[in-house]
């Protein structure tokens, strides 16, 4: 069964409180002011009495004398009116495009309460044309605004605005959990006689059609019916004896089902006899509103016609006056066209100006931009580095054995922060255009296990179990971009494991297509967790956004997806998504990988020696004293002997007095910076390894110190293994060129 109550009749909200006008002239626009609300009223009267077409007519006034004193509440109300009358013609493309208009003059009040009431009106016009999914979202923006406003009246109505439409599409999950709200003392104060009837009539349907608790149907139908007798609705008195009839049904209670069969007949019967009426009063009504756009549309183009006869007049006596005076005239033409052209021009060069210096200005703040974020991300990961840093040490002191887990937190925490910092970076190389794709060769199973390896503390954290199938048909050595590869594959496994507890996380590569030089892999990545609900799955994918009503235990920027859309959209291809709510996610892409034939004939395992460290003379210079003591103590645990230079000036020095093995140069320091150090030092010694460190991303500096001298760099905060791997290659593999190598790092 279907509740189809006239959305006329329960939806309807009132018109919104008056606002202060502009001042343009006090007194005078007061009075305009009140004019056009007496307008509004009257267009309001007739509109219950049906009388659409007067009800038109005293909108479009109300309408035009809003517009000249420039009152976008008067105006937005003139059009909600309208908008109703239209649907009472069935006039649903007019009320659309009215509605519409209604809902940009409430946008530019900046009024929460009024922006929600116009958003609830386009989710009632909606609900009105069976759009269930298009009213859902209209109703929904009316409840941010509302609550944002603290229109609890408002808000109210709009939640049984949204019960109703849910229970005639047959979501009952939804209606009971606005209904249950409905219930609760703050709202149910500001529910009236008929909006609380109507909510016994939505329980005692909701009970009936998806509980088949028929006493509980019977209970809130029964207290329905007595409230819409007062009001003598026959539609919804036939929709409610027909509910109680079907509870009286289910409980076997035959007669009672029988009498309230006949009571709902006799009703629908009535309520018949009057829809013809109505429906054809709103054909004439529409057929009048018409019939006064023609009347309109003709007295515009007899004023238009006026116009022109005017101007024909007005023509002939300037042809008559042009024999007159011709030779005058056109010396006047000639010299005005020559003054037009002159301001032309001067017009021209002006505008070109203005556009030159607008595009200036738009460079100029795009370049400020990625410089700001680059400063910021600077100042932000060096402390991160002695945090990281310090933590890592920390965790591997036997005394602070029992201060593990606090450790493990810390170091997630600025894990986390450094992810965030990389995200939003990343965002803004792609959206600048400035991201680059190298191509190199790559073990796909190793890439997935050290992708695994890094995130196994949010796993056990969690309590989930990871299980990895990769295809052995995929070759063990493909080509393509692993840089970007590893941002995807982090962002989905690490979004699954934080969004599933005590749960499973699949993790699935399969080979699509293959040929000799080329293979296909498709990628899946299913959790067990919370899922993520339909109506949500779109917007996920929108920068910043996260879902609503989801635990709020679960962090995170709602940049991760965005990021993993746009990298796929770089390689040509897209995320898919499957999911559930309570019921796990999948998400699914695939890449196209070429097969490195050479790199699979030569592939053979190799490791680095840390023993090689041992003993080798290391010069660290670095002026932050925290980055001073972590990096130190990494090196010295391995058995190097170390040295600080507190800036590079400091540095030129030590490196003209002592041997080194290596120098690790900080790029920014006082007196003097990494590059003019770095500078100096190849002036006297070009065979020593210089690794410059940094924290700013590395697309940034990698043009600047390339060329210097440096042989390598490493990104701060940075990963202990992968620092003590560059080091040890860069002693053990002699001279090198900076610009190979870091172009493999980006």
């Amino acid at each position: 069964m279907r509740i189809i109550i006239p959305l006329l009749f329960i939806s309807f909200i009132s018109l919104c409180n008056a606002q202060d006008v502009h001042k343009l002239s006090k007194d005078e626009i007061d009075k305009e002011t009140k004019a056009i609300e007496r307008l509004i009223d009257s267009s309001k009267a007739y509109y219950y009495k049906g009388d659409f077409n007067n009800s038109v007519k005293y909108n479009v006034e109300a309408i035009t004398r809003a517009k000249a004193i420039n009152d976008p509440l008067l105006i937005n109300k003139g059009y909600k009116r309208m908008g109703y009358d239209y649907l009472g013609t069935q006039d649903t493309l007019e009320a659309k495009e009215i509605f519409t208009k209604s809902n940009k003059y409430a946008l530019s009040t900046n009024n929460n309460s009024i922006i929600g009431d116009s958003f609830s009106d386009l989710g009632n016009f909606y609900s009105f044309c069976q759009s269930y999914d298009s009213s859902q979202v209209y109703y929904k923006k009316a409840i941010v605004s509302l609550k944002q406003a603290k229109d609890t009246l408002k808000l109210t109505r709009t939640y049984s605005n949204l019960i109703l439409s849910s229970i005639n599409n047959k979501k009952y999950k939804q209606a009971h959990i606005y209904l249950e709200l409905l219930d609760k003392p703050e709202y149910d104060k500001f529910c009236n006689k008929t909006i609380k009837a109507a909510i016994n009539h939505y329980w005692s349907h909701y009970y009936l059609e998806h509980e088949k608790n028929y006493n509980s149907a019977i209970k809130y139908g029964s207290q329905a019916i007595e409230t819409f007798k007062d009001i003598k609705s026959d539609f919804v008195l036939g929709c409610l004896y027909s509910i109680l009839a079907d509870s009286y049904n289910g409980q076997g209670n035959y007669k009672n089902a029988a009498k309230n069969y006949k009571l709902s007949i006799d009703k629908n019967e009535k309520y018949n006899q009057t829809q013809i009426k109505t429906i054809s009063e709103s054909i004439y009504s529409k057929f009048k509103i018409e019939q006064y756009q023609n009347d309109a549309e003709v007295a515009e183009e007899k004023a238009l016609l006026q116009s022109e006869i005017a101007k024909s007049k007005a023509n002939l006596l300037n042809i008559l006056a042009l024999f007159t005076i011709l030779g005058l005239f056109l010396f006047i033409l000639l010299y005005w066209a020559y003054r037009k052209r002159k301001v032309l021009n001067r017009e021209l060069k002006e505008k070109n100006i203005k556009y030159l210096k607008a595009k200036d200005e738009a460079e100029h703040l795009s370049k400020a931009k990625g410089k700001f974020l680059s400063t910021v991300s600077h100042e932000l990961r060096t402390p991160l580095y002695g945090v990281i840093g310090l933590s890592s040490l920390l965790l591997d002191e036997p005394k602070l054995k029992s201060h593990e887990k606090d450790l493990q937190s810390l170091k997630f925490s600025a894990d986390y922060l450094l992810a965030l910092i990389n995200d939003v970076l990343q965002i803004n190389k792609i959206d600048s255009k400035s991201i680059e794709e190298e191509l190199t060769s790559f073990s796909l199973k190793d890439l997935l296990n050290s992708i695994i390896t890094s995130i196994e503390y949010m796993r056990v954290q969690n309590k989930n179990t990871f299980h990895l199938d990769i295809d052995s048909t995929i070759p063990s050595v493909i080509k393509g971009s692993s840089i970007r590869l590893s941002q995807i594959l982090m962002n989905l496994i690490g979004n699954a494991c934080k969004f599933t507890e005590n749960g499973d996380i699949y993790i699935t590569v399969k080979t699509k297509t293959k040929t000799d030089n080329t293979v296909s892999v498709s990628f899946a990545i299913k959790d067990t967790g919370i899922g993520i609900p339909k109506e949500y799955q779109d917007s996920i994918f929108d920068e910043f956004a996260q879902v609503e009503n989801i635990n709020p235990e679960y962090q995170g920027t709602g940049l991760g997806l965005p990021i993993v859309k746009k990298l796929l959209s770089l390689s040509n291809s897209e995320i898919h998504l499957e999911s559930e709510k309570d019921e796990g996610s999948t998400f699914s892409f695939i890449l196209d990988f070429a097969i490195d034939s050479k790199a699979i004939e030569n592939e053979k395992i190799t490791t680095i020696d840390e023993t090689v460290l041992e003993g080798k003379k290391i010069l660290i210079a670095e002026d932050n004293r925290i980055n001073q003591t972590v990096t130190k103590r990494i090196l010295q645990k391995k058995g190097a002997i170390c040295e600080i230079a507190e800036n590079g000036e400091i540095a030129i020095q030590k490196a003209t007095t002592a041997n080194y093995d290596i120098i690790l140069m900080d790029l920014n320091m006082p007196v003097k910076g990494g590059v003019e150090a770095t500078k100096s030092i190849r002036l006297f010694d070009d065979e020593i390894p210089i690794i410059a460190l940094t924290a700013l991303d590395i697309s940034d500096v990698l043009r600047d110190i390339s060329g210097v001298g440096f042989n390598d760099i490493i990104i701060k905060p940075y990963d202990v293994n992968k620092f003590t791997e560059t080091i040890i290659e860069n002693i053990t593999q002699g001279k090198k060129t900076l610009f190979n190598r870091a172009k493999k790092a980006i």
